[in-house]
């Protein structure tokens, strides 16, 4: 025995107009042998991939055409009569109006037997029963006025009240039954409003797609389209259908009157296919009874299921078991000991089977949204924050802005890392310089008067005037060429530094993502540098070259005057007076203090160039934090194309007092400098290096401040949530819950299937059923839905495919077998009634148990019907 693999509404070929073999006008089936007709026609019926047809015949039909109908359901095709008639009321074109009733399947034969015996047609100057018409009267004469049918049809103990669905035949949209003139217009609106559906058979693609438009669009009256065969012959059925979403049942097709453009499909292939491994096929699982183990089947469908039922009836049990099975992460096992957590089916003996054969593959995953889980985000910032990222994540375009931003905040942290530590360096060097003793204005002055005395001491030692001036010239000319020989060696050894050294070219800020324009920039500019540091070597060379001859010429110069007679003369003029020796060697250690000073005043003034020459990198440095933060804020653009909810970035602001504690004593200069910062940090930073007046504890001094301050950005990154331009922190709690439910299931470009529990708990009625029932009906076309629910306007008002009833077992509502939870799933078109049954869940239909578990349920049908009846 087949297993019964019920998955609710699912998608079906139906072609509601194929004329019976024994039809009475245009028949070009066979003719020969009636026997071999009925077979061959059941044949090709059954291999043409119909689930449903409607057999058709004109005014009436033939004894076989109800032989037909049994014949084919056993086959499994179920099969509707469509008695085409012709209205004696005419369209624009002066034409009769084709005109069909489509009955109820499971109809006794006797009463539309009794139908066609008590119908009446029009044949010229008189009237006959349908039954009684004859070949030629149908082909050339027959016909009906619409009101006399409609008339007929609702006739009081006829038995068909409630089982038929009437229809016309459309031949396009503006010609036989749209946009009639004026003087048929009242009798064209009449048949409009008081028509179904409309029967369908163009050839043309752009005719049919334009026809279906205006009656789901245009038309005051809103009616469902289906495209049909109009089949006369056998090699005309299967090749023009429509794809409708129901049971195989007249309650099946009678949905497609309140869901005409969400359960109907003109198109070739089959609507709304999804990935067999996104879809989850069903689930199995064991529970023990009093005697044995049962295993339950439970199958779903691609698009909506619902799970309805009383309180503790095992929904979230249900759907608890999958998100388990799976290993979400947001499910939470319940503790034995306190209760607390999700209570599931024993996981040992839980299956969870993909659509496309897989079982439990733990790559596959779900999305899980437990019970006032939209709540707890719409609180937390930082795990909405993270969930909003997520779906960042599968925005491919968007989300590579994200990470382009954080690797340039990244790198540029490291840059000022680097030069922090440079900096940091340069200040180490600056506090262990030590100045010699004096200073030089004083060592000058000392050198002068040592100078003056030689002079005065010379002349006593009877050395010539005109020998000390050479002297004095010489002694003059070597101090000079030794000073140059001191710059020339300093000029060389800064020169040796300076060439271990390369020059690098920084990148400008580009504001585009682009890879390769971006690569373009970068191999331009590596070239860059290396042509300037080519050349700069080269420049460094020729510099070195010219010290080198500079030191030679000194060097040279300075032996000259040791070796020349008027400065060895003096030397031992010098040597021969006491008093002169010793003024001599004063004065060549003032000179010394004097070469020192100079040493030190020189290497100090350059380290303190380097400083500031450093301070001003990081300043510049630093600023492109925030361009990074405006480039991005400019360029994220995240919005689906028609929907209602943003996501956009915001940079908020981190107060100096949660990084930094060591500012303490609270004086007005710690509370001002402070207050600045966490006003406008960009401003402040860029005034880091000036001197202030703070306070700090034994952890902290300015160095580390500038340090902590320049290695932070101070900001956090933020989504911004915003629906139809109202921000989310000025939203209800109800609004908030809502908005967070429609960014998973609208934003989110993922298409794994979602499971969604009582998500009415934490949203307005409103929302309910204005929002978020339409936000069902849109992402059940993307992705699968399993949703736990209690309000009937999201079962029914987002028309759920497959709904699951839940109970659990008592002596008041019993299970088969007496297992703990059992399930039934169909869909809402499900219907019955049946008194006898043992069991709660098998004693009535889907329809049934929606009206009686779900308060409103009753209403709620009422007002999915009447948005389309009334």
């Amino acid at each position: 025995m087949a297993e019964n693999q019920n998955r609710g509404s699912e998608w079906r070929k139906w072609d509601l107009h194929i004329h019976s073999p024994f039809t009475w006008v245009n028949n070009n089936y066979p003719s020969n042998d009636k026997d071999l007709i009925i077979d061959k026609f059941i044949n090709t019926v059954t291999d043409s991939g119909l689930d449903v047809i409607g057999l058709t015949n004109y005014f009436k039909f033939d004894n076989k055409d109800f032989e037909i109908k049994k014949r084919l359901e056993k086959k499994g095709i179920c099969t509707f009569l469509n008695l085409e008639v012709r209205l004696s009321n005419i369209n624009k074109d002066g034409q009769m109006i084709d005109y069909h009733i489509i009955f109820d399947n499971q109809l006794d034969d006797s009463i539309i037997k009794n139908f066609l015996a008590s119908s009446k047609a029009q044949t010229g100057d008189s009237e006959k029963a349908f039954n009684q018409l004859t070949k030629d009267d149908i082909q050339n004469k027959a016909a009906i006025n619409f009101d006399n049918l409609l008339e007929k049809l609702c006739e009081e103990g006829s038995g068909l009240k409630g089982h038929y669905i009437t229809g016309f035949l459309s031949r396009g949209h503006g010609s036989a039954t749209c946009e009639p003139e004026r003087k048929t217009h009242s009798v064209y609106e009449e048949i409009t409003r008081k028509s179904d559906l409309i029967l369908h058979s163009s050839d043309k693609i752009d005719n049919l797609m334009r026809d279906r438009k205006y009656w789901l669009e245009t038309s005051p009256y809103i009616k469902p389209l289906l495209q049909s065969s109009d089949a006369h012959d056998l090699n005309q059925i299967g090749g023009k259908y429509t794809w409708i979403k129901s049971d195989t049942t007249f309650e099946g097709l009678h949905q497609i009157i309140f869901e005409p453009e969400n359960r109907v499909s003109i198109s070739t292939e089959k609507p709304e296919t999804k990935s067999p491994y996104l879809v989850i096929d069903h689930v199995e699982f064991s529970q023990s009874n009093a005697t044995n183990t049962e295993t339950t089947k439970l199958f779903f469908n691609p698009n909506l299921n619902t799970v309805i039922g009383g309180r503790s009836n095992g929904k979230s049990t249900l759907t608890n078991s999958i998100a388990q099975c799976l290993n979400n992460k947001l499910f939470i096992p319940q503790d034995p000991h306190s209760g607390r957590g999700m209570y599931a089916f024993n996981n040992s003996n839980f299956n969870v089977y993909w659509q496309d054969g897989a079982s439990i593959n733990s790559d596959r995953e779900v999305e899980f949204i437990p019970q006032d889980y939209m709540i707890s985000l719409a609180d937390k910032d930082e795990d909405r924050n993270n969930l909003i990222r997520s779906i960042v994540k599968t925005d491919e375009s968007n989300y590579k802005k994200i990470l382009n931003y954080e690797k340039s905040v990244q790198e540029n942290k490291s840059i000022i890392r680097q030069l922090l530590e440079e900096l940091e360096t340069l200040n180490h060097q600056l506090a262990n310089l030590r100045a010699p003793e004096g200073d030089k204005s004083g060592i000058e002055k000392q050198l002068r008067k040592i100078e003056a005395a030689i002079k005065e001491q010379s002349v006593q030692v009877n050395f010539s005037v005109e020998s000390q001036k050479k002297y004095q010239q010489s002694y003059d000319n070597l101090k000079k060429q030794k000073n140059g020989k001191r710059l020339t060696e300093l000029n060389l050894q800064d020169l040796a530094s300076i060439k271990t050294k390369k020059i690098k070219l920084q990148l400008p800020l580009s504001g585009t993502d682009d890879s390769d324009y971006n690569k373009q920039l970068t191999d331009f500019l590596f070239t860059l540098e290396q042509e300037a540091n080519h050349k700069w070597q080269k420049k460094l060379i020729s510099i070195e070259t010219e010290q080198n001859n500079h030191l030679e010429c000194f060097k040279e110069a300075i032996n000259k005057i040791h070796i020349s007679s008027d400065y060895i003369n003096g030397q031992k003029n010098l040597k021969n007076n006491q008093e002169l020796d010793f003024l001599s060697k004063q004065q060549k250690d003032e000179s010394e203090k004097l070469e020192s000073f100079k040493k030190f005043q020189s290497k100090k003034e350059k380290l303190e160039a380097q400083k500031v020459e450093k301070q001003k990198q990081l300043l510049a440095i630093y600023k492109n934090f925030k361009q990074y933060r405006n480039n991005l804020k400019s360029t994220f653009k995240a919005k689906p194309a028609d929907g209602k909810i943003e996501i956009a970035i915001e940079f908020s602001n981190v107060p100096f007092e949660h990084e930094i504690q060591y500012l303490r004593g609270r004086n007005t200069e710690n509370d001002t400098f402070i207050g600045k910062f966490d006003e406008d940090h960009d401003t402040l930073i860029d005034t880091i290096f000036d001197e202030r007046n703070l306070s700090f504890n034994n952890t902290g001094n300015k160095d580390t401040l500038v340090k902590d301050v320049l290695s932070r950005t101070w900001t956090n990154l933020n989504y911004i949530l915003k629906y139809e331009d109202d921000y989310f922190s000025q939203m209800s709690q109800g609004k908030k819950a809502f908005v967070i439910l429609t960014l998973i299931l609208e934003f989110s470009q993922d298409k794994k299937p979602v499971i969604i529990d009582q998500p009415e708990d934490s949203l307005d009625n409103r929302s309910i059923y204005l929002e978020l029932t339409q936000y069902l009906k849109s992402k059940k076309k993307e992705r699968q839905i399993i949703l736990v629910t209690h309000n009937p306007n999201v079962v029914v008002g987002a028309d759920a495919e497959n709904v699951i009833v839940a109970n659990q077992n008592s002596s008041e509502t019993p299970n088969k077998d007496g297992v703990q939870f059992s399930y039934i799933n169909g869909s809402l078109e499900n219907t019955f009634s049946n008194s006898t049954s043992k069991t709660v869940l098998e004693s009535k239909g889907i329809r049934e148990h929606v009206i009686e578990i779900l308060e409103g349920g009753k209403e709620a049908f009422k007002e999915r019907e009447n948005k389309y009846t009334s």
